[in-house]
């Protein structure tokens, strides 16, 4: 806050103020650069936006972050980084991040927990869909390969897989599958009717 005007003045049209700061530390500052918003602190106001951007929360290990939190900040940049090189199939197309996650890792640990194993990273099981607890899982590579946008999904017995996941599932090759569905066959007779021997 503004304590008062100095009594003097640097050069010809540059005013000086004695300035307090709400932390308690008083500074002299230009009065062009107090009514443009230039000089909004005495520096802590800088550092404190700083130490909340850079903040893990207790989420690195060697100097690195976590699993989590490296997941979670990805996430972030493919949605809201138009410098990042997944951003055309992520933020240009609309998918965001849910306002309880965007600036709270702790929020999205809570929700999420701790990954299964190496082998597994964020996923969203709608893949137009925005990333919220609802949305996200934990998954592996290969059922990330089954997930993405262009993979054929068959909802059938209250289940909705891929077909490569309903193939591993009935013993029914793919191609069988998916031939039967472009012929008509409803999902529960496609994955259910055994194959002619011929």
């Amino acid at each position: 806050s503004e304590n008062g005007r100095k009594a003097f003045a640097c050069g010809k049209f540059h005013i000086l103020y004695a300035c307090s700061c709400e932390c308690g530390a008083t500074i002299v500052v230009d009065g062009a650069h107090l009514r443009n918003g230039h000089t909004q602190s005495c520096g802590c106001l800088r550092r404190e936006i700083s130490a909340r951007k850079n903040r893990t929360h207790g989420h690195t290990s060697g100097g690195r972050w976590t699993p989590e939190f490296r997941a979670w900040s990805k996430a972030k940049g493919r949605c809201y980084d138009p410098n990042d090189p997944r951003y055309p199939t992520y933020g240009a197309r609309g998918i965001t991040m849910c306002d309880e996650w965007i600036d709270s890792f702790p929020a999205f640990l809570q929700d999420m927990g701790r990954r299964p194993s190496p082998k597994h990273s964020i996923d969203r099981i709608d893949n137009n869909l925005p990333y919220t607890k609802a949305n996200c899982r934990w998954t592996t590579d290969k059922e990330q390969a089954r997930n993405k946008t262009n993979s054929r999904f068959v909802e059938a017995f209250g289940e909705r897989l891929c077909l490569s996941a309903w193939a591993e599932r009935t013993g029914f090759k793919r191609e069988l599958i998916r031939d039967r569905l472009n012929c008509g066959w409803t999902p529960e007779k496609a994955l259910t009717q055994p194959a002619r021997q011929w």
